[in-house]
């Protein structure tokens, strides 16, 4: 206080020295500074948030929210219907992503998000300054991606040729460093985003002039479509063992689980599980023939009222060719003898009948196709081995106490019963859904685990439990001996004090008898006896003494129990 005292004596020592003038001027300045404040936090408490794509129709605007929704961004919503998130960082990471995953709003382009660039005097130095500018933040933009930690761009744009077949093509490059742990190196959907982010912020881009390269690797990323195979292929064996640890680690636990609800946990021990898949994809194309239901059955009644029919006419057509007649050879010229053999000249002359019928019916049958994949990551095979020990047992005396042996506690072992084996081996094979004709085994051992350590530890347990037994019965047995000598010594002292003060007590009272009987006898003789001061004050608090010890008896003892407490 007194420090806050004197400098305001000093400032009211001071303003009382200023002239008007400075005194105005002084005001002048803390209202331009409260001002300027009140400025600066208003700006500042104001709406941060920006428009992520300005100038959408309604339906384009529709379109992004609901993109926006689907990736978990939150977005705010102005006046006029434009789609607003909390600050440029998040917008540009948002618009990115957009880019990256093909989702533009329709009439928005990747390269109009990157901005407008400066305009200087030449041509040459605006295609420069627009160059920089969209690899600055071709960079940023590329470096907002959660898999990326570092990127580096190179953009090269030939000059213009006079011939269009003499024109170089535009090229970029790109080297990146990816965060540790991002599966981005390997993961060609995050790969073919880049290339889309690239290919839309450079005009006149193609894919095939795009190289990404991994920095830690030196690693060609976007490679050709039959090379993408590989990442493919890749990218589904890396699917393939991470499901097999999951069917793996789904079958440990649940096998775990159920024997140690049987036997206790230390003794299973698991010792192999392997699971083979199946990831081959079948496509089953099949044509199936089923009856044509003319009259649907009735669930109502107790008896089926279908009817079935095997196909249904669609047209029917009869062709009937009849003749009757003799025959007629034909020979040659006249004059000439003919080529007849001579077995068909004989039947030259005879009549007779010819009959012909065709009938030609289409019928429409039911035709069922059928076209099926099977599904992946089937289980074709599953090999499990499980070892469980037999139970240990310790043994007890009659009363109850651990037996011990040179230190160690005498153990009982039980060896695993058959019925036990066979139960362990059955709560396998329904944990992993066991199926012979899939070449399935399960193997269940009982045999005996390696304890020492186990037991090393258990019997320094009771090693030190025991020693601590016997160390906390001789103490209890030295602390009752103690006690007691304590006890017998103290009831010695105050028999000893009370005879000392018995015997002092007697003799006090044979000094004042004797003084009294002198007393007396001087009265009685008629002398004048003078006492002195002690021996009148000692006479008068012995009388004293004794009224109130007639008077208060049990003050009198209490005052004696304290007195002989204290000695």
């Amino acid at each position: 206080m007194d420090f806050i005292k004197q400098i305001l004596s000093k400032v009211t020592g001071l303003w009382s020295k200023w002239s008007l003038v400075q005194k105005i001027i002084l005001i002048a300045i803390i209202l331009v500074v409260i001002f300027a404040f009140s400025a600066v936090v208003s700006v500042n408490s104001g709406p941060s948030a920006i428009v992520l794509y300005p100038g959408l129709t309604e339906e384009q605007s529709e379109e992004l929210k609901f993109t926006l929704r689907s990736m978990n961004q939150p977005f705010s919503q102005s006046s006029d219907g434009s789609v607003m998130v909390e600050n440029d960082y998040i917008a540009k990471k948002i618009r990115t992503q957009l880019v990256a995953t093909n989702s533009v709003p329709g009439g928005v382009s990747g390269f109009d998000m990157l901005g407008t660039p400066s305009f200087t005097e030449t041509q040459w130095d605006k295609e420069q300054k627009l160059r920089q500018a969209v690899t600055k933040q071709l960079e940023y933009h590329i470096e907002t991606l959660d898999s990326i930690d570092d990127a580096s761009v190179t953009i090269v744009i030939p000059p213009e040729e006079l011939f269009k077949e003499n024109q170089k093509p535009n090229t970029v490059s790109v080297s990146i460093r990816a965060k540790h742990g991002s599966t981005f190196t390997t993961d060609r959907k995050q790969i073919e985003g880049v290339e889309r982010l690239i290919m839309t912020s450079v005009v006149n881009l193609k894919k095939e002039n795009i190289t990404i390269v991994d920095r830690s690797t030196g690693k060609i990323l976007n490679v050709s479509d039959e090379d993408m195979a590989e990442f493919d292929r890749l990218a589904l064996g890396n699917k393939e063992m991470d499901q097999k640890a999951k069917f793996e680690q789904k079958y440990k636990e649940a096998i775990i689980t159920g024997l140690s609800e049987v036997f206790s946990k230390n003794r299973v021990a698991l010792i192999n599980l392997d699971v083979t898949l199946n990831t081959d994809i079948v496509e089953i194309a099949k044509e199936e023939h089923t009856p044509i239901i003319m009259v649907k059955d009735n669930p109502a009644t107790g008896y089926s009222e279908e009817v079935n029919q095997e196909s249904i006419e669609v047209s029917r057509q009869i062709n009937k060719t009849e003749f009757q007649g003799s025959g007629f050879t034909p020979e040659g010229p006249a004059g000439a003898e003919g080529q007849t053999p001579p077995q068909y000249q004989e039947l030259d002359t005879m009549a007779g009948t010819y009959n012909q019928t065709n009938e030609i019916i289409n019928k429409e049958i039911n035709t069922v196709n059928t076209r099926q994949i099977k599904s992946q990551w089937k289980k074709e095979r599953t090999s499990v081995a499980v070892n469980i020990d037999g139970r240990w047992e310790k043994q007890y005396d009659k009363d109850g106490n651990v037996l011990m042996e040179n230190g160690q506690i005498v153990r009982k072992f039980i060896p695993l019963s058959k019925e036990d084996i066979l139960a362990a081996e059955a709560l396998i094979k329904h944990a992993i859904n066991y199926d012979i004709q899939n070449g399935d085994s399960v193997t269940v051992q009982a045999i005996q685990f390696d304890r020492t350590k186990e037991f090393e530890a258990e019997d320094k347990v009771e090693r030190d439990l025991q020693n601590k037994k016997k160390i906390i019965l001789f103490s209890a047995i030295g602390f009752v001996m103690i006690f007691v000598i304590f006890i017998i010594m103290r009831m010695v002292s105050k028999e000893l004090e009370r005879r000392r003060r018995l015997k002092e007590e007697e003799m006090a009272r044979q000094h004042q008898a004797m003084r009294e009987a002198a007393l007396r006898s001087a009265e009685e003789d008629g002398m004048e006896v003078e006492m002195s001061v002690e021996d009148r004050a000692r006479l008068e608090m012995q009388e004293h003494a004794l009224n109130i010890a007639r008077e208060h008896p049990e003050d009198v003892a209490q005052l004696i129990r304290t007195w002989l407490s204290e000695e």
